[in-house]
């Protein structure tokens, strides 16, 4: 999602959309460090492409993508608690899902509108 974000519109860059996403991420590693064992670094490294993708979706002008991207961030951290907290339930494992359904529909259909919108203006 972080290219397809990109080629979309580069992001220009922004404190106020950045400082709650940094905000997020620094608060996720510290609260799930002792926790990670030996996942730490692919923990650090794919919470910090989540939220790259987080931020790269604010700068579109597309509320479903902006939409998607929040819900992928919680659909995982609700799967990473589930983790690396407690074990596994139910009710858990249907959050997980809802939130991850709600997110690749928002995403693939606010990246079908912005497609569709650029064929549309594109010259024939």
């Amino acid at each position: 999602y972080i290219i397809c974000f990109y080629r979309i519109k580069s992001p220009q860059f922004s404190l106020v959309k950045l400082l709650p996403i940094a905000i997020y991420l620094v608060t996720f590693i510290s609260l799930f460090w002792g926790h990670l064992g030996e996942m730490k670094i692919p923990v650090i490294v794919y919470a910090s492409a989540i939220s790259v993708m987080l931020y790269f979706s604010l700068g579109l002008k597309n509320k479903y993508i902006k939409f998607g991207a929040l819900f992928f961030v919680i659909s995982d951290t609700i799967l990473a608690h589930s983790i690396f907290f407690e074990y596994y339930n139910v009710y858990k494992g249907l959050a997980v899902m809802i939130t991850y359904i709600i997110a690749q529909v928002c995403l693939a259909y606010g990246i079908y509108n912005i497609v569709k919108y650029q064929r549309e203006i594109q010259p024939k």
